[in-house]
């Protein structure tokens, strides 16, 4: 009877230590985890060109992030008329637009006069499951034109004419960022 004890003891300490073994051997490897951390980027490298008036120029915007959540858009020029003189300006008003990509947001539109147009989009992000908007964003910046002007010269009128304008765009925005979580 004695000889069963031991040999039961010895059963029992030689499966506990199979067991407990194999159990460190076995654990499945686990994922990184992630949390997405908001952050902010840009300015992008200025964007610049030309516009006619009563045309369209339409700018694909790469940017450097895969989410983003809020693009500044800010659009600046000198309004001239075809002889350079910005003291007989036209006032032209200018429109910008701005289209996230892969139906992330609406398109949104500003329009103004002056040198100076800033548009904010804002572009919800579910931080559990973002969607990726870095490439596709596009912009379309227009020109309405501003009043004819006129110069005195010799007591008669000259018109001139304004072929467009020159102008600046900057980005600015913010993004997600996954971070690997340390524990």
């Amino acid at each position: 009877m004695k000889k069963v004890k031991i040999v039961m003891a010895f059963l029992l300490i030689l499966t506990i230590l199979i067991v407990g073994c194999l159990g460190n051997g076995s654990e499945e490897p686990t994922e990184p985890e992630f949390t997405m951390v908001a952050r902010s980027g840009g300015p992008l490298p200025a964007v610049n060109g030309h516009t006619e008036e009563n045309e369209e120029t339409t700018v694909d915007v790469p940017f450097n992030e895969t989410f983003i959540t809020q693009a500044t858009f800010k659009l600046t020029w000198t309004d001239t008329n075809n002889n350079g003189d910005p003291e007989s300006a036209q006032d032209d008003k200018f429109t910008i637009e701005v289209t996230p990509p892969n139906g992330s947001g609406e398109p949104e539109t500003k329009s103004g006069t002056g040198n100076t147009l800033s548009l904010t989009v804002d572009v919800p992000q579910n931080i559990e499951e973002p969607v990726e908007n870095g490439v596709g964003w596009i912009v379309k910046i227009t020109i309405e034109p501003g009043e004819g002007t006129t110069a005195p010269g010799f007591g008669r009128f000259i018109w001139y004419t304004d072929t467009g304008n020159d102008w600046a765009l900057t980005i600015e925005y913010k993004y997600l960022e996954a971070v690997e979580e340390t524990t």
